[in-house]
């Protein structure tokens, strides 16, 4: 015990002060070892240190898919829109390519970081993962051209077949609604039939086997106004959604990306990008 009176320490004392210096040493060490790990997180959300990986099925043109020049090169609006917004965030992303239904089990496992592959923001999936919506969709009939005059609603493919995307509940749901119809008329069921890709598809119409496929408005438009002619939309479902950035359950990414995207819509890139991949007006939010 110190006793300031007489100046006196005990050898017991002594050593106890050595303990105890001893012991703030290493607890300082320990902290300034922490401290210096801490990710460079600032009110966006975003690590400035990390490298993001954005999951992607890269097959629905004009959304996001491959260059047909150049097939290791993404292309489309959302790789546009992405690299826009990420650069305003400051933080470095590549793409992973990845089949359609395996987008949201990747995000929900942490594989990747975030999907941006023209995935429907609905309420089954908003129990599960966490949306940034960026464009207003629908679904529509594709058929071949030949075929346009025939096909011009969903009762007249009652009996017929129309493919749909394998993990889309949207599109099952509306074909799954299109089959109830046909029951209630007295006439034969669709034939739904899913693929892994709207490319899967188009040979399937080609040969017969398909009569029309059941896709996003945007990515069918493209396909029409790029085909020379062989493919048209016969109809567009009544019914709209919008698509989004798909974030795991409570991603504290969700602020930065919103804030990055209302800078690009402000910034006028968001009206250009569209305008360059042909989508409509009516899609923007």
């Amino acid at each position: 015990m110190f006793d300031v009176r007489t100046h006196f320490i005990s050898r017991s004392s002594l050593r106890a002060v050595a303990l105890f210096a001893g012991l703030a040493l290493v607890l300082t060490a320990c902290s300034d070892s922490g401290s210096s790990s801490e990710p460079s997180t600032d009110k966006s959300g975003f690590d400035k240190s990390k490298t993001y990986v954005i999951g992607t099925s890269a097959d629905f043109p004009p959304m996001s898919f491959l260059d047909p020049d150049n097939p290791g090169e993404f292309v489309g609006f959302e790789i546009d829109m992405m690299t826009a917004m990420m650069g305003h965030l400051g933080v470095e992303f590549e793409w992973r390519a990845m089949k359609f239904d395996g987008l949201l089990p990747a995000v929900q496992a942490g594989q990747v970081d975030m999907v941006v592959s023209d995935v429907y923001d609905t309420a089954e999936r908003q129990a599960v993962v966490d949306f940034v919506d960026y464009i207003q969709s629908g679904l529509a009939v594709m058929v071949l051209e030949t075929n346009a005059g025939s096909i011009e609603s969903y009762a007249d493919l009652c009996g017929k077949s129309m493919g749909i995307l394998v993990g889309s509940p949207f599109e099952q749901e509306v074909a799954d609604k299109a089959n109830a119809d046909c029951a209630a008329a007295g006439e034969p069921a669709i034939d739904v039939q899913s693929f892994q890709a709207v490319a899967d598809e188009l040979p399937q119409v080609d040969n017969g086997r398909l009569t029309a496929i059941l896709e996003d408005v945007v990515s069918l438009g493209y396909i029409g106004e790029n085909s020379s002619g062989k493919y048209t939309i016969a109809f567009i479902d009544p019914g709209q959604t919008r698509s989004g950035i798909v974030l795991e359950k409570g991603s504290p990414l969700a602020a930065g990306l919103s804030e990055a995207f209302q800078w690009y819509k402000d910034s006028g890139q968001y009206k250009t990008d569209t305008e360059k991949w042909g989508i409509i007006d009516s899609s923007l939010i």
